[in-house]
């Protein structure tokens, strides 16, 4: 017999479940893999830094270095494929690592009964006839057949598309990716892994991503446009250098170094490895990032809608008020311990399981009474009844909102109830209605069983606030960021709650509306109450997603929290759906775009403030590859055209692209948070690549490219060697970095105003630029790189040319502020008090 599966399911089967060594045999023939990973996603890892378009270029150019018989250039650009490629590989393996620590920390599991008890395993480690335990919010982890129940209804939209749960019995399928919506039940495992329904489908299911954001389709959209510009440009330049008598392989090489010039793939690079250790920032301060454009994304969220409870309130939820109708204290405790599923999951249920143990009632001992029937609360009838079976008769017993117990004892409203329960609501308290009527037998009907329903009494529960959360709310609200509260509880109650978190307006300000408005409204009904209302009360999971599409419609950023099974639609829907990591389902998590670790509502802010400062910084990063490529492009296609010597050759660009790329990294990744950044209102996402945001770093990147063509035709006209002239302009460009990375981390602050000018990291990236400048110039490789010194009047050029080019930018900066804001999006722009 198994004890622990009698006491917890009420039925003493003679054998359950398998051994420990039974199972461990059964899982040498396959895990339980639902979604396996493509076999070509391990040779995708080693090919991807194959299919670099630098790698591609250096590995064109190494033989035009041959058969120009530059051995030595030759041998040096295969070395420097080698940093390349284990770079990429040892990025791969990296992010590898990151998402399968990321997977970990939220794997699904459940409760399998191996040797007669009951053990937590991963889902993974499930065999067939493996006896699994299963509550209301899990997803089911195989294909199973159910043993024995109490009263169980399943979600199976993931598979059929059909919205109403489906009851089940004992005997028959539940099956895997399906939720088990109310209820509980043992269930013994049939088919496994790809055997499964669900299996079956991986195919499809590891096909499909998300959508990309609108900052990633404006990155692909640069990349695309300008390697068609480098790719057109190039063959320009090579057909002006063949016509020039130029040797093919002379005008074949000045095209692939203007192709490796503007080639722009650090803008990708540089995307994901933001995105990448921001999420994993994140991850350490309890939120876990699922999707890493929600990093992006998070930065712009202008609206968030958060669930009440264990969210922006503690979710311990505790009785507060216990008030009879004619039976005293204990006795309607007893009514409500009847009223609650037995070993309850419901946090009501749990809170009157505790409160009458309290009592000093023996809570096992009713529960050890025949259960007969129950009826879960969902969304038809939005209570629960159960029947209990006595030595004369049957004990029907119901608890839910005191308006629907009102409505099935026949409007009977006890005037003392009545005024009590105004009163705890007008405080805040949530209420529940307890109802009992005595029958003789069951009938299995529900409406019928429950004729002559007497109303016993109210039972009062309150979960106290995050004192945390109510200051989140003010930064959010001085962020630009409206909170909105959606809970389940009375509009009396939502009102109080609401008012004592600062959410909305003061008291008489705050607007509250019910979830069922949101139902029965007409579209541009709907759209007026989403967009002013700042508590929704009465809420169901259907209403959430309606609220969500109505918002999205409206322009905002939306970010929506869920927890139940039922809430994944509205978190797919949501720009950032967000799962709560404790108390929420695996369903939910796997909807989400982030998992909250801690359930709190401070999180999801500090999460946004994450992702301001991440996105910022992408903004700057974004700025000065600008900046960077202007005069790498104009230098390697000008210089050609006037019929100058070639200036950027391959080797020399790959220099530029091997620092630059540490550069960005070190210096723009770990640029600390603005002094404003949670006190003016959130970007649009195409920000980052608009015109107010780089026409800086294009006008320096482009007086740069100017001032290095004028004195690089100067020294050819003092007929400088093409060595000396190529190291006048080499150096220039490298000496320019520091400056051009400080002009862009200032933005429109003047370098000679900005305060945080000397970073560990920035003087780290100029210790690096000057170390390379000494190798170029001292040591043999700068043969490898055609330059070499150059007479010392060169210095003042390359000082001049550097001034020139800083200083010009500079003079068109006359605001403070960190960021030009676009006009035509006022809702973004930054107000007046900022």
């Amino acid at each position: 017999m198994n004890d622990e599966a009698r006491n917890r399911f009420g039925f003493t089967p003679e054998t359950l479940g398998l051994s420990a060594t039974s199972a461990s045999a059964r899982l040498r023939a396959g895990r339980n893999i639902l979604v396996p990973t493509s076999n070509n996603q391990k040779w995708r890892r080693w090919v991807g830094p194959l299919q670099d378009p630098m790698v591609i270029l250096l590995l064109i150019a190494t033989p035009i270095y041959f058969s120009l018989n530059e051995r030595a250039e030759a041998l040096a650009t295969l070395i420097a494929l080698l940093p390349i490629i284990l770079v990429g590989w040892a990025l791969e393996a990296r992010a590898e690592r990151t998402l399968d620590k990321l997977r970990n920390l939220v794997a699904p599991t459940c409760e399998v009964l191996r040797d007669h008890k009951f053990k937590r395993i991963s889902v993974e480690e499930l065999v067939v006839d493996d006896v699994v335990a299963l509550t209301e919010g899990q997803v089911i982890p195989a294909d199973c057949r159910l043993i024995e129940r109490i009263h169980i209804n399943v979600d199976e939209s993931s598979l059929t598309g059909e919205s109403l749960p489906v009851e089940k019995t004992a005997g028959e399928i539940v099956l895997a990716g399906t939720t088990v919506n109310s209820g509980r039940c043992l269930v013994q495992v049939i088919r496994t892994g790809s055997e499964t329904t669900y299996g079956s489908m991986s195919g499809l299911i590891a096909k499909s991503s998300a959508p990309r954001t609108p900052l990633q389709q404006a990155v692909g959209q640069l990349v695309k446009t300008m390697a068609l510009g480098a790719v057109l440009f190039a063959i320009m330049v090579g057909v002006v250098e063949f016509a020039r008598n130029q040797s093919v392989i002379g005008s074949l090489l000045a095209s692939v170094s203007l192709l490796i010039a503007a080639v722009p793939e650090e803008f990708s690079i540089v995307y994901s490895l933001y995105l990448s250790l921001g999420a994993w920032k994140m991850t350490k301060e309890n939120a876990l990032v699922r999707n890493l454009p929600g990093v992006e994304t998070l930065g712009s969220v202008t609206v968030i809608c958060s669930d009440k409870t264990g969210t922006l309130t503690q979710g311990k939820v505790v009785v507060s008020d216990v008030v009879g109708f004619g039976l005293d204290e204990k006795s309607l405790l007893e009514i409500a311990v009847l009223a609650s599923a037995p070993n309850p999951f419901d946090s009501l249920d749990q809170a009157i399981v505790e409160a009458a143990l309290a009592a000093g009632i023996n809570v096992e001992q009713l529960h050890n009474m025949p259960l007969i029937r129950s009826w879960p609360f969902n969304p038809v009838n939005p209570y629960m009844t159960q029947e209990w079976q006595k030595t004369d008769g049957v004990l029907v017993v119901a608890k839910g909102a005191y308006e629907k117990i009102i409505e099935i004892v026949d409007g009977f409203e006890p005037e003392p109830l009545k005024q009590r329960h105004d009163e705890l609501t007008r405080k805040g308290t949530r209420v529940l209605a307890i109802g009992q009527t005595d029958i003789h037998r069951s009938t299995g009907d529900r409406s019928s069983d429950e004729n002559g329903m007497q109303l016993v009494g109210l039972i009062g529960f309150q979960d106290p606030i995050r004192p945390e959360a109510t200051k989140a709310i003010q930064q959010a609200k001085k962020a630009g960021i409206r909170v909105v509260m959606i809970t389940g509880d009375h509009p009396a109650t939502a009102r109080s709650i609401a008012t004592e978190l600062g959410i909305g307006g003061n008291a008489s300000e705050l607007v509250v509306h019910t979830g069922n408005e949101l139902e029965v409204a007409s579209r541009q009904e709907l759209d007026a109450l989403a967009a002013a209302t700042d508590v929704f009360a009465r809420t169901r999971p259907t209403e959430k997603h309606l609220l969500v599409e109505s918002l999205k419609r409206q322009g905002e950023v939306v970010a929506m929290t869920g927890d139940g099974v039922n809430d994944a639609a509205a978190l797919r829907s949501a720009h950032i759906g967000v799962a709560m990591g404790k108390r929420g389902t695996d369903v939910a998590r796997e909807a989400a775009t982030m998992v909250l670790l801690d359930d709190n509502f401070a999180t999801i802010v500090s999460a946004t403030r994450n992702g301001r400062r991440i996105y910022d910084n992408l903004v700057r990063a974004f700025a000065y590859l600008i900046a960077v490529h202007v005069p790498l492009v104009l230098l390697a296609f000008v210089i050609p055209l006037i019929g100058l010597p070639l200036l950027l050759v391959p080797m020399q660009l790959i220099v530029f692209e091997v620092l630059l790329h540490p550069i960005v990294s070190l210096v723009f990744e770990v640029e600390p948070e603005d002094d404003d950044i949670m006190s003016r209102p959130p970007r649009a996402s195409q920000f980052a690549l608009s015109w107010s945001t780089l026409w800086r770093p294009l006008l320096l990147g482009f007086t740069l490219a100017t001032t290095i063509t004028g004195i690089f035709a100067l020294s050819n006209y003092w007929l400088w060697t093409d060595e000396q002239s190529r190291g006048l302009g080499f150096v220039t460009l490298l000496l320019a970095q520091p400056f051009m990375i400080l002009a862009t981390r200032a933005g429109k602050i003047r370098i000679w105003r900005f305060r945080r000018r000397l970073t560990r990291e920035f003087i780290g990236a100029t210790i690096v630029v000057i170390a390379t400048v000494c190798i170029a110039l001292l040591t043999p490789f700068g043969s490898l790189l055609n330059l070499t010194s150059f007479p010392a009047i060169g210095w003042l050029l390359v000082f001049f040319a550097i001034g020139s080019s800083v200083l010009i930018p500079e003079l068109f900066k006359t605001s403070q502020g960190r960021f030009d804001h676009p006009n035509s999006e006022p809702r973004f722009t930054r107000n007046s008090n900022s």
